[in-house]
């Protein structure tokens, strides 16, 4: 249950602190002063997605904190994401206009899926939407499973399900015609064989590229190493570099022995005399080795355009094309034994299909079983909310496809009046009356519903008198056994309240502030005094307030 909710620049709230308690804790307020502020709040708490338009006019941040109480479940599933949890829960979102987003669970940093999914846990909310969804023939197949508890088996339907439709696409993507078949093949027994033909190596393409640039500079390589060999070797006006560096050793040894300085630089000399003879050597080994054939340049580009033709079409470079190669014979060798493994994959299909034929019949069971209690309690419930000649009806019609929920399509029926057959909620209900088919469906799934706290949101859409005191009294039922948080413009309701809170909004210094307190005995009897009157609060409805609240603390004796 919520203990705590905090509140800061939230909207035109500078700053809030609600302190819940058991039972039914209603809050109200005037039209606009912010009551759907606190739900919005406990939203974003529980996971919803923000803006941050929502950020109070003129601050940079906004932060909503709640401290919950929890039980182990909830504990367990925390500990799965590592973060540690007893019986406390404290969640705070903080949101800045440069639009980050930070949350925190227990002190823990988190994401906005895992807050979502423990919010789940924690807190329903029931507001107008809800009452929307009820309209939608969609929402009732859901409906039926939770109250049957069908968890496990619904789980374990669509599991094979999904593993039915893996199998059924896996044919239909190889189950091709004879015709396009054939083209396939083709065409990838012609591209298949291009590579293959092409005999490629990897590398080939580079040493090709230096091959070529190596030729075309042939002229201008030989004529440089040749004059580079012949200024070494065969003499140059004369002399040749190695002719005269050896000259030059001569010298230098003639008188190496008179000093030992002398004797190093022989010794270096000698050295590069004889790396340039190996040089000089080295280059007239290339000049006499180095030779090619004319027909050659024309082979290399040949060679050339072909590679960068598989390149064009089948890959950027030799590893992407032999890639490609692995993945179209991989596909042809699929391909001509298309029959073999549609012989296969028929064969799981129709095993995974008698499957689901055994658990969407017992799924059928547990609905139509579930359909008719539950049919019995929102008649017994919607009689305790004024609409007693109400005829509820569960429409259960199992179809021979199987879907991902079943073979089931469910449709809820409803007579709101005696007399009137039965017909769709969106045709029959009314606003007032909608809000009350809610609140059954809801009381009836208590018991497979173990969300702590159930928070209504204008659950008194539609309904005034009798109809709402009937509301009041079904949602004091439902806060017995957990806590219930209710919004409501209702006097009815907000006299049965456990801890009613006032939402007051006032202007301060041209600046618009909304504050949430908890009103005691007598400032109760004003504010539904001022429920019951409007803006002017006489004697004759302070006296109607008092008798409200006297005689809903009767009620709630009884």
């Amino acid at each position: 249950m919520i203990k705590s909710l905090s509140i800061k620049n939230i909207a035109v709230i500078f700053s809030a602190v609600i302190d819940f308690e058991n039972g039914l804790n209603v809050l109200t307020g005037e039209t606009g002063a912010g009551k759907s502020i606190i739900i919005d709040s406990l939203n974003l708490i529980l996971g919803n997605r923000a803006s941050k338009e929502i950020i109070r006019s003129g601050e940079q941040s906004a932060k909503v904190e709640a401290l919950f109480w929890v039980d182990k479940k909830v504990s367990d599933k925390l500990m799965e994401y590592g973060i540690e949890c007893e019986d406390e829960l404290l969640i705070s979102r903080e949101l800045n206009i440069d639009g980050k987003n930070t949350i925190r669970i227990n002190g823990s940093l988190s994401t906005l899926s895992i807050l979502k999914e423990i919010g789940t846990s924690i807190v329903n909310i029931h507001g107008q939407n809800d009452n929307q969804d009820l309209l939608n023939s969609d929402k009732h197949l859901s409906i039926i499973d939770n109250y049957a508890g069908n968890f496990k088996l619904l789980s374990e339907y669509q599991k094979t399900y999904k593993e039915a439709q893996q199998i059924n696409n896996e044919i239909n993507r190889i189950n091709i015609d004879n015709e396009e078949k054939e083209r396939r093949i083709s065409l990838l027994t012609y591209e298949a064989e291009t590579i293959y033909n092409a005999n490629l190596r990897k590398g080939e393409y580079e040493e090709l590229l230096e091959k070529r640039k190596l030729i075309s500079n042939s002229q201008k390589i030989i004529d440089n190493i040749n004059d580079a060999y012949s200024k070494l070797s065969d003499g140059y006006n004369g002399f040749s570099a190695t002719e005269l560096i050896s000259d030059a050793l001569k010298k230098v040894n003639s008188v190496a022995s008179f000093d030992s300085e002398i004797d190093e630089i022989s010794s270096r000399l000698s050295d590069a005399y004889y790396n340039l003879c190996d040089v000089a050597s080295n280059l007239g080994n290339y000049l006499s080795a180095f030779s090619f054939n004319e027909d050659e340049i024309d082979e290399i580009e040949r060679r050339i355009d072909e590679l960068n033709s598989i390149k064009r079409r089948f890959g950027a470079d030799y590893d992407t094309v032999m890639e490609y190669y692995e993945k179209i014979t991989r596909e042809l060798d699929e391909i001509n034994k298309t029959e073999e493994n549609i012989e296969k994959l028929n064969k799981e299909l129709n095993e995974k299909k008698k499957v689901l034929k055994d658990l969407s019949d017992k799924l059928t069971k547990t609905r139509k079983e579930a359909s008719k209690k539950l049919e019995e309690e929102i008649v017994c419930h919607l009689a305790e909310l004024n609409m007693k000649n109400t005829v509820f009806k569960v429409d259960i019609k199992s179809e021979q496809k199987f879907s991902k929920d079943g073979v089931d399509k469910i449709e809820f029926l409803i007579s709101a009046n005696a007399g009137l057959e039965l017909g769709k909620l969106s045709k029959i209900a009314s606003g007032g009356e909608l809000s009350r088919v809610m609140l059954a469906i809801n009381c009836a799934l208590l018991k497979t519903n173990e969300v702590p706290t159930m928070i209504y949101d204008e659950i008194d859409t539609g309904v005034s008198g009798r109809a709402a005191q009937k509301i009041a009294e079904k949602l004091f039922y439902v806060s017995k056994n957990r806590q219930v948080l209710c919004v409501t413009h209702l006097a009815q309701i907000a006299s049965m309240a456990d801890t009613h809170f006032l939402i007051e909004k006032n202007v301060e210094n041209n600046i618009t502030k909304t504050t949430v307190f908890p009103l005691d005995d007598d400032l109760r009897v004003n504010e539904i005094a001022r429920i019951i009157g409007g803006a002017e609060i006489t004697n004759n409805t302070l006296l109607s307030a008092k008798d409200m609240l006297s005689q809903a603390k009767d009620y709630k004796k009884e």
